[in-house]
């Protein structure tokens, strides 16, 4: 019942979620380093001509290094900026796309990525300020791992209560990643919503 989900840092027993593992490269944008996203949120970015400039940047360092977006993903207001934006610059009408039935999407347009399908997620940051989104991912590099999946296991049964145990083991891989800690997906960060 609330939208002011807030970004966590993944504990000892959980794997990094995409904005840790995006944001843990902070080695420089590509003149100085192979970081490839853009932390806005000093700037007051929150027009859909500003976003649009630093998204474009985004994705040009992410070519730099041989990367192919081919999904962005958004929180609601952000969403909603792109989506006015495109109604204010172009007067098209996005309204009704589906990425798959039940899931809206906008088509944004980089030099040869035909059409980058932005999606609105649910789960991502909605307070207002400084907190709007957009990740670039290339799909194609991230993968779940699982040594196996969920299991349901019933201990000693000592007393008249019933015991289990529910274990897991799996992971996220982030195929991009050039040193543990330089992921070559991008995005822009910190956007005022």
């Amino acid at each position: 019942t609330d939208t002011t989900n807030a970004w966590t840092a993944a504990a000892g027993n959980q794997y990094a979620g995409l904005y840790e593992l995006i944001t843990s490269n902070t080695s420089g944008n590509p003149a100085t380093g192979d970081q490839c996203w853009i932390d806005v949120s000093g700037s007051s970015v929150d027009t859909y001509g500003e976003i649009m400039t630093y998204l474009d940047a985004s994705y040009r360092y992410m070519v730099k290094y041989g990367m192919q977006p081919n999904l962005a993903i958004c929180d609601y207001a952000t969403f909603g900026l792109i989506r006015r934006g495109l109604a204010e610059y172009f007067r098209y009408s996005g309204e009704g796309q589906e990425l798959i039935p039940g899931v809206s999407k906008l088509t944004l347009t980089f030099p040869n990525a035909g059409g980058l399908p932005l999606v609105p997620h649910p789960f991502m940051r909605m307070d207002t300020g400084a907190y709007g989104g957009i990740f670039l991912i290339d799909t194609r590099l991230l993968a779940r791992r699982t040594l196996w999946a969920d299991t349901y296991e019933e201990l000693a049964n000592i007393n008249t209560s019933d015991k289990f145990v529910i274990s897991a083991a799996e992971t996220l891989i982030d195929k991009s990643d050039i040193d543990g800690s330089s992921s070559l997906h991008g995005g822009l960060f910190g956007i005022t919503i």
